[in-house]
């Protein structure tokens, strides 16, 4: 008995340690991890975030095959958003307007996101997905979203985390409301 029992916890280390180094290789390699401090290093390497205006909303853009060079995915942006110097979410997103929609139609993205955060409900025919799927893992919010209803498609994937969503919700609504107070006010 007691020999089946080390058996068994020794199959159940090894799926584990197998299933953790597939997770491993799938992951982009992102400049920092959510709520990381824009550092010297950062700055030698994509230069500076760019703030539009007086807001303390800045990004950074870095393509997909730097960052995710064991991906192929190929014609897509890396946007990293931070708030105050503090890295705030990370997207990947499409550029389906300079490639036809090639971009989504290659499943590329779709794909990533299946591999590196689980498998969601795609149809029958991963092609006609038209939707979105959230993921909440380890204090993490990935959410993946395809909208193949436009001329240009939309595609992508934002990561953040709750405080950083919230922060950056709040940021935005409070844009609008300036923009829509400056425009009634003319």
């Amino acid at each position: 008995m007691k020999n089946i029992f080390i058996k068994i916890l020794f199959y159940i280390i090894i799926l584990k340690s197998f299933s953790g180094f597939s997770l491993a290789l799938a992951k982009c390699s992102f400049m920092t991890e959510i709520g990381g401090k824009f550092t010297q290093q950062m700055l030698e390497e994509y230069g500076e975030i760019y703030y539009e205006g007086e807001t303390n909303l800045g990004i950074i853009f870095s393509s997909a095959e730097d960052e995710c060079p064991n991906d192929r995915i190929e014609d897509a942006a890396v946007v990293y958003s931070f708030l105050d110097d503090e890295l705030a979410s990370i997207q990947i997103v499409a550029n389906n307007l300079d490639t036809g929609n090639e971009v989504t139609k290659n499943l590329s993205i779709m794909n990533y996101a299946i591999k590196t955060y689980g498998n969601f409900d795609t149809g029958s025919n991963k092609n006609f997905f038209n939707d979105y799927h959230i993921w909440n893992k380890n204090n993490e919010i990935v959410s993946y979203k395809r909208d193949i209803g436009l001329e240009i498609y939309e595609e992508e994937i934002l990561i953040t985390n709750k405080k950083y969503e919230t922060l950056l919700f709040d940021y935005r609504m409070s844009q609008e409301i300036i923009i829509e107070d400056d425009g009634q006010n003319q």
